[in-house]
């Protein structure tokens, strides 16, 4: 085999093959040099260091060995489809390359950065846009945000592109104390997250956090209008100027041992809801109530709980909810407050 001292050399060597050899290819990253041997009857493949390798590029390889931040990863020609900038590159000469991985996308692929004091909210972002939500055959999909805390400027959308919204788009990460998105001073718009008229989106094991101390910048940590089949699992909304968790308007959600720290209200039910699963979530020391209710109807809140707040839980005009082994404790006022209007009990659901 040959030895080449630098990509460059390896490159320039694999443009004089004849057709149908190939340079096979390894980027040592201790001694960083490239080992390489002619092979008969295979495609080229070369080896790149970072994405500016593979948008400079302008050879004839089909296969390329990218080094990122989360390790080495093939990439392979696609075609001419748009640069997303962690799954699609496009090279020197107006190629497509596509990262070689099963599972769910990374936002570090994007250029999300844990620990640094830089917006990571563009990167996560991309992360999310770039899972095709267009069709039936395979919506959405995973995006993965390793533990770690992530600055972010404005507000994450779940959007997708699919013409019944079944976007099915789920935001990971590695647990509600260990993957932290922080809003940053000067935040752009109301909420963290937000999933807006979506279907079948949700978040898990990750915590939202409006700012520290007296230093808030967002008005919810999330956001969810209209849609269904939403999944919530353990998920920590803290630090809101209105409302840690705002729902409007939503049918058929679940949430699991989520938790709601500061803000007006802890969990804030706006709109109409019906259908809702509610299990073993938390607010606490929420300036009105934990738990503000709103016509709600065939609904199930169970294990769930309210403390140190005015009220525990703000209760109007519901229709066959129930409340299983639910309390508040700490309380200034009421533990339940339950109100009905005379136009809800002419008009709406309290009849």
């Amino acid at each position: 085999p040959m030895v080449f001292g630098s990509f460059a050399e390896a490159t320039a060597a694999a443009a004089t093959l004849p057709d149908g050899q190939r340079v096979v290819s390894e980027y040592d990253e201790v001694r960083g040099v490239v080992n390489a041997g002619t092979i008969d009857q295979e495609q080229s493949i070369y080896a790149a260091v970072d994405y500016a390798k593979i948008r400079s590029y302008t050879g004839r390889g089909t296969r390329l060995r990218v080094v990122d931040p989360t390790g080495a990863h093939w990439w392979v020609r696609k075609g001419t489809d748009a640069d997303n900038g962690g799954t699609l590159l496009k090279d020197g000469s107006g190629r497509s390359w596509g990262r070689e991985f099963s599972g769910a996308v990374n936002v570090i692929w994007f250029g999300a950065s844990p620990g640094s004091a830089n917006d990571s909210s563009s990167a996560i972002q991309a992360a999310i846009d770039s899972l095709a939500t267009n069709n039936d055959t395979v919506t959405g999909g995973y995006i993965f945000v390793p533990a770690g805390r992530y600055r972010v400027g404005k507000t994450i959308s779940m959007r997708g592109i699919h013409p019944d919204k079944l976007s099915s788009l789920m935001l990971v990460g590695e647990g509600l104390h260990n993957t932290v998105l922080e809003a940053l001073p000067g935040f752009v718009g109301a909420t963290i997250v937000d999933i807006d008229l979506q279907h079948y989106c949700g978040l898990q094991d990750i915590h939202l956090l409006g700012g520290l101390g007296s230093d808030v910048y967002v008005a919810h940590g999330l956001k969810i209008t209209g849609g269904s089949h939403h999944t919530l699992i353990r998920v920590f909304c803290q630090n809101a100027t209105s409302s840690a968790f705002l729902f409007k308007d939503n049918f058929m959600l679940t949430m699991q041992g989520c938790r709601a720290k500061g803000g007006d209200y802890g969990f804030n039910f706006e709109g109409f809801h019906t259908s809702l699963s509610v299990d073993n979530c938390y607010a606490v020391t929420n300036r009105n109530a934990g738990w503000y209710i709103r016509d709600v109807c065939y609904s199930t809140f169970k294990s769930c709980a309210s403390d140190f707040g005015i009220l525990g839980y703000d209760i109007g005009n519901v229709s066959s909810v129930a409340f299983i082994g639910c309390g508040a404790e700490s309380t200034q006022r009421s533990a339940f407050r339950l109100i009905a209007s005379s136009e809800s009990d002419a008009t709406s659901l309290m009849k």
